[in-house]
C-alpha cells in the first residue's frame, strides 16, 4: 500500500513521537514540561528507596523482637524448670524436717515424764508447745505435770492462743 508524499510523511512524524513523548512535546497535557516530570520521577524514585530502607529495618526490627521473645520463653521455662525444682526440694526438706519432728516427739514420749520435764523446762515456751501439742495427750499430760507452773503456764498460753485467729468471727 503507497500513501501519497506528505501524508506519509506526517504519519511517519507522529509514529515517531509517539515512541518518545517527551522528545517533541514541551508541554504535556497537565502543563508540566519535561523537566517537572523528572523531577517528581527523581522524588518518586527517592522516596520509594527510604520506603525500601525502612521496610528493611522494619523487618530487621521485627526478627530481633521475634529473638528476643525466644529467648524470653526460653528464659521464662528455664524459671519454670527451676521452680519446679526448688519446690521438690522444699518438699524433701519439708518431709525430712517433718520426719525428724515426729521422732523426737516419740522419743520425748517414750521418755519418762521427770526426764522429758527437765529438758522441755529449758525449752522456749513456743518450742515446746509445738511438740506437746503433737504429742499423745496422755504423755503431754505427764510431762506438763512435771514442770514449773510457770513454764507450764507459759506452754499453755501459747499452745491456747495458737489457733485463735483460725476461729470464725
Amino acid at each position: 500500500m503507497r500513501l501519497a508524499g506528505g501524508t506519509a510523511h506526517a504519519i511517519a512524524l507522529e509514529v515517531d513521537n509517539l515512541s518518545s513523548p517527551y522528545a517533541s512535546y514541551p508541554e504535556t497535557d497537565l502543563g508540566q514540561s519535561s523537566a517537572e516530570i523528572d523531577r517528581i520521577l527523581n522524588q518518586l524514585q527517592v522516596r520509594s528507596e527510604s520506603l525500601d530502607r525502612k521496610e528493611t529495618e522494619l523487618v530487621q526490627r521485627q526478627e530481633a523482637l521475634e529473638d528476643l521473645k525466644a529467648q524470653a520463653d526460653q528464659r521464662l521455662q528455664e524459671l519454670k524448670n527451676a521452680r519446679a525444682a526448688l519446690e521438690d526440694m522444699v518438699s524433701v526438706a519439708r518431709t525430712a524436717a517433718e520426719k525428724d519432728v515426729s521422732q523426737l516427739v516419740s522419743v520425748y514420749e517414750s521418755m519418762k515424764p521427770k526426764e522429758a520435764a527437765r529438758v522441755f523446762q529449758q525449752m522456749p515456751p513456743e518450742f515446746a508447745a509445738g511438740f506437746l501439742s503433737r504429742m499423745q495427750p496422755e504423755a503431754a499430760a505427764s510431762i506438763v505435770a512435771n514442770l514449773e507452773p510457770t513454764t507450764a503456764y507459759s506452754i499453755s498460753v501459747v499452745l491456747a492462743g495458737r489457733n485463735v485467729d483460725a476461729a470464725p468471727n
